[in-house]
């Protein structure tokens, strides 16, 4: 058997081991986003609202970066699949004892001796009998939860608030209307005054007047601006 047998198979256990750990790592973050992006649809959802989609994208962004910056630090190199080669199968440390004379580039006939007999040894085993983290418990209820954040982020709101938001934006397109037409009405009493009546009417107080309304989306702040204009230019 040739030794760049011991290389493909420590490869493949490699690839294994941070295949583990990606779902790991992977099951993980998808757990914490799910759970976060509940919290953020509930806040909202108390109050009758449907939550912004801006803090789904928050949420999933920074499970995102975490899940690469935890993968990045977790990730294994050549080191470590001859350790968990030797602990999954019966080769009393053999592979990592081969590494550690590799990595002295020592050409000694003990080294091509252990070498061939690990060569030996590998045939036939299966790297998928490396154990890796299990992952299925905690990817279900990440799956579950991301189910119902979902479900929660397609509700819209509640009828209560779809009221309340529609009267608020009829109120600002009233007050919008009667503030343009007040401005434009002003402006066109300005231009029929006399000369008498210029030197008892203030323009620029009467101007004041006319852009006193507001835009608002409270109905009573409207009303209330709304009074207040009539009293002003109500005679006197």
């Amino acid at each position: 058997m040739k030794p760049d047998a011991i290389t493909e198979f420590l490869s493949q256990v490699r690839s294994r081991i941070n295949r583990g750990i990606l779902l790991h790592v992977g099951s993980r973050c998808l757990l914490a986003a799910a759970v976060a992006g509940l919290v953020w649809a509930l806040a909202w959802r108390v109050f009758g609202y449907a939550a912004p989609w801006v803090g789904y994208a928050v949420v999933a962004v920074g499970a995102l970066v975490a899940g690469v910056i935890w993968m990045a630090r977790k990730r294994r190199d050549v080191r470590h699949a001859p350790l968990a080669a030797d602990q999954a199968f019966p080769l009393k440390d053999g592979l990592g004892s081969w590494l550690d004379f590799r990595s002295r580039d020592e050409d000694r006939e003990a080294f091509h001796l252990h070498e061939g007999i690990m060569a030996t040894k590998v045939v036939g085993l299966d790297p998928s009998a490396v154990p890796t983290p299990k992952v299925r418990k905690i990817s279900m209820a990440g799956g579950l939860l991301l189910l119902g954040v979902i479900g929660l982020a397609l509700l819209p709101h509640s009828e209560a608030v779809r009221k309340r938001l529609a009267q608020e934006e009829m109120t600002a397109a009233r007050t919008a209307e009667v503030s343009r037409q007040m401005e434009e009405a002003v402006e066109e009493l300005i231009k029929q005054l006399s000369e008498e009546e210029r030197e008892l009417l203030d323009e620029k107080k009467l101007r004041e007047w006319s852009k006193e309304i507001q835009q608002t989306k409270d109905a009573r702040e409207a009303e209330k601006q709304f009074a207040k204009i009539e009293q002003e230019i109500a005679p006197g």
